[in-house]
Formats: C-alpha cells, structure tokens, sequence
C-alpha cells in the first residue's frame, strides 16, 4: 500500500460564506472577511512548513472587475496573501488562470445571472488531481436554477488533491 509509504502533514480544510452585495462597500467588507479569516489559517498552521490549505467558498463575488462592486478585492487578497493559495479551477482546468465562466445561472426579475463566485482555493503543499464538472450551457435548463432537480441556485464544486 503506497499511502504507508506517502509523506504525511496537517491539512485545514476551510469552508466560509463572505458579506453579499453588490457595492464596493460589501467588496471591501469581503476583502476585510477574508484576510482576518486567512491570517487566522496561518497563524494556526505556523510550524508546519508542508501543512496544507484548502479553502472552499461562496466569495459573493466575482473575479474580475465588476461595475458595481469595483475592483475583485477578496479575491485578490486571497491570492496576494502570504499562504500562497491558488483557485483549484482556475489552474486545474488546463485555461492558466481563468476561472470557469459560472459557478451560479439564475433567472431573477431583472435578469439574468450567470457569474463566478464560488471558488476552492489551495496551498502549493497540495495539487488538485480532479475537479467535478460544471454544467454544460447546452446541460442548463431553460429556468436555469435553482430547480427541482438541482436546488440550489449555486453549483457543486469539488476537487480531489494529492499532498506533495
């Protein structure tokens, strides 16, 4: 049996729900959320050079600059701090840094929202070897989520990693 044989080291398995809103306010509590939540994570994992950082999250926010919330500051500030975290499908998918074109599609009474704000971060200690599938838009149906058949109105998001 090869995991006798694998190196072992503490992994943290973290799952948070940051601020919702829309305006650069809510962006700046979320960035705010996130970095008192990761500097916790690091003080936890101090003297454990290999321990490993897994972060799953409902971010309430996009990647990329948005009209109304600003500037993707929690997002930013999860990859600029010092952990040294990394999006699991923004690098697991073979697309270099993009992330998946949506994580939620809704249909609300002044539109339609298709955007990205769930992620799964990891530490350089760990490698993601699979990542569950999103929905194809082909796959979505016409009322989009959530539905009966799927009843929530984010996607699932999982990954497998291997600890180096």
């Amino acid at each position: 049996d090869r995991r006798a044989e694998a190196p072992s080291a503490p992994v943290a398995a973290i799952s948070a729900h940051l601020k919702a809103g829309k305006t650069s306010q809510a962006e700046s509590d979320r960035a705010k959320q996130v970095a008192l939540l990761l500097d916790l994570v690091e003080s936890l994992c101090s003297g454990s050079e290999r321990a490993g950082v897994i972060l799953g999250a409902d971010f309430n926010a996009v990647p990329i600059p948005d009209s109304k919330a600003g500037d993707p500051l929690a997002y930013s500030a999860t990859l600029s701090h010092p952990l040294g975290l990394r999006s699991a499908y923004a690098t697991g998918r073979g697309t270099g840094t993009a992330e998946p074109e949506y994580t939620t599609w809704k249909l609300r009474p002044k539109g339609e929202i298709k955007r990205t704000v769930d992620y799964i971060f990891f530490s350089a200690s760990l490698v993601p070897t699979s990542l569950l599938e999103l929905p194809t838009e082909s796959e979505m149906p016409a009322e989009r989520i959530p539905t009966y058949a799927y009843p929530s109105d984010h996607f699932a998001l999982g990954a497998d990693f291997a600890l180096l």
